[in-house]
């Protein structure tokens, strides 16, 4: 039996036309960790201070491997706390307004999942979660003169979650794997999760036949999003298939020459309403490490 503490912070603040707002996170983490055999379990109840209240953020795992077989089973509740900074949404939908009210967002995810080795090469994982959230951002698209988003808060919001992942690897030179999510949610009180996605599916290839040739490959799969139809109404956008991939040849240990390749397909891919992506595209370049 481990026990252990954690001060955790993180500190932000905005200043616009010389008015500031902090948006800070300041936490302490007590916990227990206990392992013995097969079972193993952690503890952490972590009181947190937010940007404009306090939260009480559990981090509680039970996991037991089922002997002698590699598939481990766990469960557990997870508290996050997200500050939701400029950075963070603005990373995520580059097509923000330039202000918003900054609001932090509460989740609580309780879930059960289990991972499995199948051999030296091959793993399989699957995760089942209920969550709610706290002031879920989504982003409402404005009319196509003005083409920026609104961030609003979702003030209560439920989902159920499935996520599944495989993946085959031998050593550095191949891999291949699929990571795919879905999303059900509910009880919001918008009337969809504007512009996020509740079906997420990623796949990658990595392959090395020689030393100095890399070749890698992915394909992105995002459907479910719903916008703000010129009506008013929520309308779903068409679904989004990606495809691409890269050639890199390593002609000296810091010189490099590399082809790239995106939107195989040349789809009109719709991430973001009133932005459709480049079609395929195919670049080259020299790539040098200082």
């Amino acid at each position: 039996l481990e026990i252990c503490a954690a001060i955790n912070g993180n500190f932000t603040q905005l200043s616009v036309n010389s008015n500031g707002t902090s948006n800070n996170v300041f936490q302490f983490a007590p916990g227990i960790c206990y392992h013995k055999e097969a079972f193993s379990i952690h503890a952490f109840f972590n009181p947190t201070i937010g940007k404009d209240q306090s939260y009480f953020l559990p981090d509680i795992e039970a996991a037991y491997r089922i002997l002698p077989s590699l598939l481990t089973i766990s469960a557990g509740w997870q508290g996050l706390l997200n500050q939701n900074t400029y950075e963070e949404l603005s990373t995520e939908n580059p097509y923000l307004f330039n202000t918003y009210n900054v609001r932090q967002t509460h989740s609580n995810e309780v879930f059960a999942d289990a991972k499995s080795n199948i051999g030296n090469h091959f793993t399989i994982s699957g995760r089942f979660s209920w969550w709610q959230y706290d002031a879920l951002p989504v982003f409402v698209n404005g009319d196509y003169s003005r083409k920026q988003f609104n961030v609003v808060y979702d003030e209560k919001l439920n989902a159920t979650s499935l996520k599944l992942a495989i993946r085959y690897q031998v050593n550095n030179t191949f891999a291949v794997g699929l990571n795919s999510a879905w999303y059900s949610f509910s009880n919001g009180n918008q009337d969809h999760p504007w512009h996020i996605p509740g079906v997420r599916v990623k796949g990658d290839l990595f392959f090395k036949p020689i030393q100095n040739l890399t070749i890698s490959a992915y394909v992105t799969v995002l459907d479910e999003i719903y916008a703000v139809g010129t009506n008013g109404y929520g309308t779903k956008l068409n679904g989004i298939l990606d495809i691409g991939g890269t050639v890199e040849y390593n002609f000296i240990p810091r010189l490099s020459g590399f082809v790239q390749v995106t939107n195989l397909l040349n789809n009109k891919n719709e991430r973001w309403m009133g932005y459709d992506a480049y079609g395929f595209n195919i670049y080259a370049g020299i790539r040098f490490k200082f």
